[in-house]
């Protein structure tokens, strides 16, 4: 995908196990623990920048 697109980004799912035992993706509605979600994927995001160098 274009960075230019206006679509472009981060999609952030939850991981559900529903009542067969399927693996279901649902979004965050959660403002408090979608931050939370985020702030931990930037910390692995730039740390591995950082290992890089």
């Amino acid at each position: 995908m274009d960075e230019e697109d206006p679509d472009y980004g981060i999609i952030i799912l939850r991981s559900v196990i529903d009542e067969n035992g399927d693996e279901l993706f649902e979004s965050i509605d959660d403002e408090d623990e979608l931050q939370d979600v985020y702030d931990h994927f930037a910390v692995l995001l730039f740390d591995d920048e950082d290992e890089d160098k």
